[in-house]
Order: C-alpha cells, then sequence, then structure tokens
C-alpha cells in the first residue's frame, strides 16, 4: 500500500504554480497568443468599457465537448469591440461562433482561463457570406426571389405603410421630401420597428404582421415601405435574416425597400417588388410614380376633352341642319294645317248659317203654332168663365129669392135652424119683400 511517507508531498500552491510555469512556457512556444475559434455560451456586454468576461464553449452537435472562461480587459475592450462591429455590423452575442487570438492566463486562486487580445472578424465576415448565401440559395429553391414582384407596382402609390425606427433621421427625410409637394397627397402609417442588430428582424416581421392585420380589419394600403437611413453598410446583415425576406416576399401587396446604403444589395431588397438606395431615393420613385399618372390623366383629360369638343361640333352642326330641316317641315305644316283650318272654319260656319236658320224657321213655326194654341186656350178658358159667370148669377140671393126661396135673419145675420129659439124675433126675405115674426113653435124633422 502506497503512503505519503514513502511519496513526495507537494502543496496545491507549487502543483498550481507549476501547471502556470507550463502555461507561461506554452505561451512563449506559441509567440504569445494563438487563435481559438469557439461559440459564447455566456456573455453580457457592461458599459462603459469595463472588464469583459465571457464563456467560451465548443460543442458536437448539442453536446459541449469543451468549456473555458475568457475575458476581455478594459484596456483593450473598447478597441477590440468598436473594430468587430465596424467590420462586421454585429454586436457580441450568445450563440455567436467567433475566431479570438488569445494567451493562456492562469492563476493558482482563480485557474485557467483565456485572455482576449483581439478578435478576428473575417472569419464572422466569412460566416454572414455563407449564412447570406445559404438564404438566397433557399429563397430560391422555394421560389420565393420573386414572388412578391408578381404584384403590379401602384400607379398611384400614395397609401403607404412604413416600417422604420420612428426616430430615424432617414424616416424624417422621406416625409420632407414628399411635404415638398402638396399637390400630391400622401397617406402615411408608421409601424416603429429597430432597423438593425439582432432584434431587427423579429421587429420588423411583428410590424409586417400588424400591418397585415389591420388589413384584414379594413385597412388599405398600396404598399409597404421598409426603410433605414444612416448607419453602416455592415448593419444589412439584419436584412439577410431568411425568417425576414421569406415573409416580405409572401406579402400580400408590394414591398418597397429603402435601406440606406449606396453599393451592397441586401437579401431584403432582392425579394422586394421595388428596391432604392435611401429613403429620400423611395420618396423620389413615389413622386415619379404619382407625377406620371398626373401627367398621363392630364393627357388623358386633354383627349377627351377635344373628341367631346369635336363630337360636339359635329352633333352641333348635325342638330343645326336637323333644326333648320325641322322648321321648314313645321312651318309648311302649320302652313297647310292653317289652311285646313280656314276650310274647316268655313265649313262649321256655313254648317252653323244653315242649321241657324233651319231652327229659326222651326222657332217660327214653333211660335205660330203655340200662338194658335194659346189662343185656342184662352177662348176655351173664357168660355168656361163666362158659363160659370152664369151658374154663379144664377145661385145669387136675388135669383135665388126670384125662384121662391126665402132668407131668415136674427139679429141681421143669416140665421141657422138651430140658432132660433121660442120667442125669437126674425125677418123672412122674399123677392117682393120681408117678414117679421115671433117664433111660438119650434118642430124638428123626425
Amino acid at each position: 500500500m502506497n503512503t505519503a511517507e514513502t511519496h513526495t508531498v507537494y502543496s496545491l500552491k507549487t502543483i498550481l504554480n507549476g501547471v502556470g510555469t507550463r502555461i507561461n512556457e506554452l505561451n512563449t512556444r506559441m509567440g504569445g497568443a494563438i487563435y481559438v475559434k469557439a461559440e459564447i455560451s455566456e456573455f453580457k456586454f457592461k458599459p462603459g468599457f469595463n472588464h469583459q468576461y465571457f464563456i467560451l464553449i465548443e460543442k458536437n452537435g448539442d453536446s459541449v465537448e469543451a468549456k473555458v472562461s475568457a475575458h476581455l480587459w478594459k484596456t483593450s475592450a473598447q478597441q477590440v469591440l468598436n473594430n468587430f462591429y465596424r467590420t462586421t455590423g454585429q454586436r457580441l452575442e450568445c450563440g455567436m461562433e467567433v475566431v479570438f487570438l488569445v494567451c493562456f492566463d492562469f492563476s493558482p486562486l482563480y485557474g485557467l482561463s483565456l485572455n482576449i487580445i483581439d478578435i478576428d472578424a473575417t472569419y464572422t465576415l466569412g460566416k454572414l457570406a455563407q449564412a447570406r448565401q445559404a438564404t438566397i440559395k433557399r429563397l430560391e429553391d422555394e421560389e420565393l426571389m420573386n414572388m412578391n414582384k408578381r404584384f403590379h407596382f401602384p400607379d398611384l402609390p400614395n397609401r403607404i405603410a412604413v416600417i422604420s425606427s420612428d426616430t430615424a433621421a432617414g424616416y424624417e427625410d422621406f416625409l420632407h421630401r414628399l411635404g415638398l409637394h402638396p399637390e400630391f397627397r400622401f397617406e402615411v402609417s408608421l409601424y416603429p420597428a429597430t432597423m438593425q442588430g439582432q432584434k431587427a428582424p423579429s421587429e420588423i416581421i411583428a410590424a409586417l404582421k400588424s400591418i397585415q392585420n389591420d388589413m384584414l380589419k379594413g385597412k388599405v394600403y398600396d404598399l409597404v415601405a421598409i426603410m433605414r437611413g444612416g448607419g453602416a453598410e455592415i448593419d444589412l446583415v439584419a436584412f439577410d435574416d431568411y425568417i425576414l425576406c421569406a415573409e416580405i416576399a409572401r406579402f400580400p401587396i408590394p414591398v418597397a425597400t429603402g435601406i440606406g446604403h449606396t453599393k451592397d444589395v441586401s437579401v431584403a431588397d432582392m425579394v422586394s417588388n421595388v428596391c432604392k438606395n435611401t429613403p429620400t431615393g423611395l420618396a423620389d420613385f413615389f413622386l415619379d410614380k404619382v407625377s406620371q399618372a398626373a401627367l398621363e390623366l392630364s393627357e388623358c383629360v386633354k383627349e377627351i376633352k377635344y373628341i367631346v369638343e369635336t363630337e360636339f361640333e359635329k352633333d352641333k352642326s348635325f342638330l343645326n341642319n336637323y333644326l333648320s330641316a325641322l322648321n321648314n317641315s313645321v312651318s309648311m305644316y302649320l302652313k297647310d294645317e292653317t289652311y285646313l283650318l280656314q276650310d274647316i272654319q268655313k265649313d262649321i260656319n256655313n254648317t252653323i248659317a244653315r242649321k241657324f236658320s233651319v231652327e229659326r224657321n222651326h222657332f217660327a213655326m214653333l211660335a205660330l203654332s203655340l200662338k194658335s194654341q194659346v189662343n185656342s186656350l184662352i177662348e176655351k178658358e173664357k168660355h168656361k168663365v163666362e158659363r160659370n159667370e152664369i151658374v154663379l148669377s144664377s145661385l145669387s140671393p136675388d135669383e135665388m129669392l126670384k125662384r121662391g126661396y126665402s132668407l131668415t135673419f136674427k139679429d141681421g145675420k143669416v140665421a141657422k135652424f138651430t140658432d132660433i129659439k121660442n120667442g125669437d124675433v126674425i125677418t123672412t126675405m122674399f123677392a117682393g119683400g120681408k117678414v117679421e115674426s115671433v117664433v111660438n113653435n119650434i118642430k124638428t124633422d123626425n
């Protein structure tokens, strides 16, 4: 059995110092630094360019096969990180595979770590270029590269949904350029999104979905304009993202891009319906389209006016000729009708005269006949009156007395049998005179 008594015993510090010595010798043999390719597993940027700390790993599939801590001292952190960003347009983030220039750093107290001296941005650029080509190939394989181009770009692009940062100078330039032409009316709706960095693709996609949702609710847009002004050309990496480019390609209305570059073309530019270098370039393009439409409309109006005026003159000439012929026809017709009416008037007058003469003769005969009948009726009635006078005359009191009748009076009035009582003095009148009597006896017929 081996025991400490039979072996040399070293202290932990001695051992770790020995390891440190060997590592320093290794650093010397490697020229002081080596390039290491690793994936960033843990990193949180500390503002102010303080010391930056990383956990670097190497994977085989999903399995982590190596892991080490690393640090970037603040004395070089600002320069290294700025150089990497200027070259790649990317910020260091977890999940990114990067080539670091490092030297080994060993402390008996903290163990082994890597001291980051620099970062090879060209490797990252190569990876970005590979990712860009992979995006293009996938879009081509899925026949998405020209899908948005199938839409006819509107001749009057005045209802515009804009995706941009709400503080971007490019967006302000876009609005300013459109505002220089108040004769054209543009309706611009902003859907804000981050336009660079790792969050840009997801926020732009979210803005596209918001636009589509608003369209489903009844909002009408002629196109979507994705714009970004200023910044480094390398910032265009966000616009090479496959998911973002696929969303642009599949969008149901034309998508135009103006993302602030003059040389390189992003994949988003390739799949869009129209792409321009800058937001101002987009504004000029829209103004040109509207101006061209206005010019065509003006020419169309002129042509319509000419056609209308020409046809009007033709119709006017035809109408004048027609009216002249109509006036002649009406005059002749009225003249003929006047003659006809005059003949009818004469016939009516003659007929009335004849009728009046006949009726006058008839009335004269009726008058004579009526007069004869009236005279005859008068004679008849005269004879009746005379006969009635004779009858009435024969019925007068004097005539009645002459025929032997008498009249009895009491108190100067003709008396009835019922008016007479015994003792009354009555006067009886005869044709030759009258007799006064005193009633002594009254007998009634039974």
